[in-house]
């Protein structure tokens, strides 16, 4: 089987991830060839109507059982183009979407226009919650709608490839302050988020950080934060604490499993289904701002041992079910069943 990625990176192999992701693949002989296309970076020169045909060609001459798409907004879309996307599937090429975020309805984050399109063609979508999203992409035409989890990248985030802790917070937030000119549209997630950080900056003063962009006003702002750092921060505190803008069944964002890979305990927003999720591990789950405090002061009158214990269940826990391999594995088993007829792989996560 070979696989064609259509991949949003900015550079090639920028996505490190990913490439060893597939690597990992053809070594267990899951696939027996792929090529990953950098679509992002290819927009930089080339008009989209372009680089889908230079897709749509590459797929059919050197004879590509399946594409997978994954994050694909960037990209515009004509009639023309989807017509010719349309056209490999009638050549027995199965089309798989991954878009590895998260949308709601109008009052929090539409789904753009390009991902509604990609949907109506695809022969499997992979969503990261199940609600208002995956249902929306069931009505528009997508087949096929599964739940995936986020992950993170053993190669950047692991425990084992970091330095030893030293906590430098107790308590560490990484997200932005998404505020919006109308404050009744901001998102719930978003509002939960400004009231964590302004009640643990009073509670907890200069023992707690948040990372981001928009908390200029908060004197517990230590700035915006490169993606590959997250982990380093998260070293350097004793708890992690998350919050989701948006809501749905199973959803957490990439900021948890990064922090587990990094051996913390996490304090997370609670989400139908997490619960069971994480059942064993050193997650847990809150629903406004003073549960979440209370979680958090509970946690820092632990001992070091049961800080090791967290450490070593959460790095475990994401080791075996958390890590891009596990994402790309099952999607591509699942697209190869589709290409085969044969029985679906069941989902390892739910």
């Amino acid at each position: 089987m070979k696989i064609y990625i259509v991949l949003n990176e900015k550079k090639p192999k920028a996505a490190s991830d990913v490439h060893n992701a597939m690597e990992y693949m053809k070594e267990k002989q899951i696939i027996f060839d792929y090529e990953i296309y950098s679509y992002v970076y290819e927009l930089n020169s080339k008009p989209s109507q372009l680089i889908i045909s230079e897709i749509c060609s590459n797929v059919i001459d050197n004879a590509f059982d399946i594409v997978l798409w994954m994050h694909p907004q960037l990209i515009k879309l004509s009639k023309e183009d989807l017509k010719k996307l349309e056209n490999l599937k009638n050549k027995n090429i199965i089309f798989g979407l991954w878009d590895g975020d998260l949308f709601g309805d109008f009052f929090n984050k539409n789904i753009p226009k390009t991902l509604k399109k990609f949907g109506k063609i695809s022969d499997a979508t992979f969503v990261q919650g199940l609600g208002y999203f995956s249902k929306k992409m069931e009505q528009i035409g997508s087949k096929n709608v599964e739940f995936v989890p986020a992950v993170g990248d053993r190669n950047r985030f692991d425990i084992e490839n970091k330095n030893k802790n030293k906590n430098k917070y107790d308590v560490v937030l990484i997200g932005n302050n998404h505020k919006r000119k109308i404050s009744f549209m901001d998102m719930e997630g978003a509002k939960l988020r400004r009231k964590i950080v302004k009640l643990f900056t009073d509670k907890l003063g200069d023992r707690f950080a948040v990372f981001g962009m928009g908390w200029e006003k908060c004197s517990s702002n230590k700035g915006r934060l490169d993606y590959t750092k997250q982990a380093e921060v998260y070293h350097n505190a004793k708890i992690a604490i998350g919050t989701n803008n948006l809501s749905a069944k199973y959803y957490f964002s990439d900021r948890l499993p990064i922090a587990m890979l990094s051996g913390k305990p996490v304090v997370n927003s609670y989400e139908e289904g997490l619960t069971e999720f994480f059942k064993g591990t050193g997650v847990f789950l809150y629903k406004d701002e003073y549960e979440a405090l209370a979680v958090v002061k509970k946690l820092l009158n632990e001992n070091d041992e049961k800080f090791r214990q967290y450490k070593q269940v959460n790095s475990e826990f994401a080791k075996s079910k958390l890590l891009i391999e596990h994402l790309m594995e099952y999607m591509v088993t699942y697209l190869i069943s589709l290409h085969d007829d044969t029985k679906k792989p069941s989902n390892p996560w739910i």
